[in-house]
């Protein structure tokens, strides 16, 4: 699946610096980042067996110290299943059968109560997967070429469990979606395609494509993490959402939602291609559930990340932290959001940022980073105008171009240093940036 629909192209010194680059046309469908990160060779060694433990986290691993192995299972990262020990069940809108007496049919429910692997294959225009097993049980759903649809509720709906692994099965092309009505159940709310009331991970090596013309994509009133799988949400609300923490690595993801791309409490990005399209924000932290700001963040640790939102392009009511990936932020063609907007502290050490909006409440990284970074307002800058950042040698260290009019931009990259001067070209604009210290321009601040 082609991700990339907006050409742009983005280079940190691609000539000097070439484990530092994010470059290439919107719709190739092959930018990544070279970046040798540490995340990448943590999911290789994890990626066996089917152990659930995930490591114990780091104290205050929100903000410092993340690592694959602090959040993800051996589990969550394999996406493997024994199809000889599993049960399979055949969907079809005359008869679903399934090769155990211990899955329920009702219509067209399906309802699971015992821990184990169901692999789901074939169509059905209105039915719903429906887990309602005990609370220490861990379920996986294998999704096997299944198209599913549920009129008015969720395609997957998880009623109880400790865990539910939905796979995606190798080479498969799978569709889950809802015909533009929720009902409640009791006391749930229903409002996404996939709901969960525990624990979710999403992984494999197939594709799924998700329709919520009515409300959310995923949703995990609990924690969500995706862990392999190539995803395409088209969504009325939010495209993935989680109560508490919200993970995402190896993952080739398109959202288009209504309101917000991604959000929860806690987002943590460790690599993927990620496209996000959002009517509010891009990325979204903030706690559903308490005032408590100190907890909430988003934390970019690689990943070839794009987001072009009306709202603010990443928002955290806490803490945002950057240590390595590329990403592309469109924001707001308005003074009313900004690019990057955080309450509490923002901080990059490392990876590629560009980010592009309107100055009104324009925000910086802090002064707490390691890594270079400049805010600069321009002259008013049409659709497709081109940006650098030059240093004094004439090497272009950032080059990006967007489709979105902007004033105002961010940039960050490893070759910012303290006590250089570089130049910033937007159209035929040009202006001259000091660093008298790392951090140029501090922006609005809350």
């Amino acid at each position: 699946m082609k991700i990339y629909k907006r050409i742009l192209i983005l280079t940190c010194m691609s000539a000097f610096l070439t484990a530092c680059s994010f470059s290439g046309e919107k719709g190739s469908g092959n930018a990544q980042a070279t970046q040798d990160s540490p995340s990448s060779e943590n999911s290789s060694q994890a990626s066996g067996g089917l152990d659930d433990t995930a490591a114990q986290k780091n104290e205050n691993g929100i903000s410092q110290g993340i690592t694959i192995d602090d959040i993800f299972s051996k589990r969550d990262l394999s996406g493997e299943y024994d199809a000889g020990e599993s049960i399979s069940i055949e969907l079809s809108d005359g008869s679903i059968s399934a090769s155990s007496d211990t899955v329920t049919v009702d219509g067209g429910d399906i309802t699971l109560t015992q821990e184990g692997t169901y692999i789901f294959s074939g169509s059905i225009n209105n039915g719903r997967i429906i887990v309602d097993a005990g609370k220490s049980d861990k379920i996986q759903l294998v999704l096997n070429n299944a198209s599913l649809t549920s009129q008015s509720s969720a395609a997957i709906y998880v009623k109880k469990a400790d865990k539910v692994f939905v796979t995606l099965a190798e080479g498969t092309q799978n569709t889950l979606s809802n015909g533009g009505t929720f009902n409640s159940e009791g006391d749930d709310k229903i409002d996404a395609v996939i709901f969960s009331k525990d624990d979710l991970t999403l992984n494999g090596a197939g594709t799924l494509s998700i329709a919520s013309p009515a409300g959310h994509g995923v949703e995990s009133k609990d924690e969500l993490r995706i862990a392999g799988g190539t995803y395409s949400l088209e969504t009325a609300s939010h495209g993935l959402s989680a109560n508490d923490e919200l993970s995402i690595t190896g993952s080739d993801i398109s959202i288009n939602a209504g309101k917000e791309g991604i959000e929860a409490t806690v987002v943590n990005i460790f690599d993927g291609n990620i496209d996000i399209t959002a009517a509010n924000d891009g990325i979204n932290a903030a706690n559903k559930n308490s005032s408590e700001t100190n907890d909430v963040s988003i934390n970019i640790m690689g990943g070839n990340i794009t987001i072009d939102a009306q709202g603010d392009g990443i928002d955290a009511n806490g803490n945002i932290t950057v240590s390595g990936g590329n990403m592309i932020i469109m924001g707001p063609s308005d003074n009313e959001n900004a690019p990057i907007d955080y309450d509490l502290s923002a901080t990059i050490s490392g990876g590629v940022v560009a980010a592009f909006g309107y100055s009104g409440e324009a925000q910086n990284f802090g002064e707490a980073s390691s890594q270079g970074s400049i805010l600069v307002k321009l002259d008013n800058q049409p659709n497709g105008a081109l940006v650098q950042l030059i240093d004094s040698s004439g090497n272009a260290l950032i080059e990006s171009r967007i489709d979105k009019a902007f004033n105002c931009v961010v940039l960050s990259c490893p070759y910012i240093k303290a006590g250089e001067t570089y130049t910033i070209k937007a159209g035929e604009y040009e202006t001259q940036v000091d660093m008298t210290s790392l951090i140029y321009g501090s922006g609005y601040k809350h």
